[in-house]
């Protein structure tokens, strides 16, 4: 069908003009609005995603190990960090348990859910779901351990160092400064 045209038929033209004249006279009459122009969405995060490989993580926490031992890192901080790498756990996730929330039993599991802060807010999950999930061993060694020196007790697992009664609360900081060279 090369070099055919496509010429509209007179009465579809017709068609087409009344139309337009009827829409005209009844947005004139304010029968119809017109609508405002939207602007599209930004199909794209400000920030992209990163994500680290599992190699990405070893190496990350062996240095952090090595650091802790100089005393270049602080024990908790690293111990977040663990957390986050091991579980897939959200930072707020993570900083906002108490010891109460471990299960030491077999492989031992950690129960995330909604948590009474000391200011009587309510800290809730992203999902607002509570789920329980399984410590992986190198972990559940670290948290008994990290238990045991905290004294037992059914504190913050991350308490605040300025404010023992608080979680700590700036997940970003203690990472900044734990991989700081």
């Amino acid at each position: 069908m090369r070099g055919v045209r496509l010429i509209r038929s007179v009465p579809i033209q017709l068609y087409m003009s009344q139309l337009q004249r009827s829409l005209s006279v009844a947005v004139e009459d304010g029968v119809l609005a017109v609508a405002p122009r939207l602007r599209r969405p930004k199909l794209h995060d400000a920030k992209p995603h990163r994500f680290l490989t599992p190699e990405q993580s070893d190496l990350l926490l062996a240095t952090l190990v090595q650091r802790v031992d100089r005393g270049d890192v602080d024990a908790v901080s690293y111990l977040a960090i663990f957390m986050t790498l091991s579980l897939g756990m959200r930072p707020g996730e993570a900083l906002s348990r108490r010891w109460k929330d471990i299960d030491w039993k077999g492989v031992g599991r950690i129960r995330i859910d909604a948590q009474q802060m000391p200011d009587g807010t309510l800290w809730q999950p992203k999902t607002r779901t509570a789920r329980t999930v399984p410590l992986t061993p190198p972990l559940r060694a670290a948290l008994y351990e990290a238990w045991q020196r905290a004294g037992a007790s059914d504190g913050w697992v991350f308490p605040s160092l300025s404010l023992p009664l608080w979680p700590l609360t700036d997940y970003r900081r203690a990472l900044t400064t734990s991989c700081r060279l």
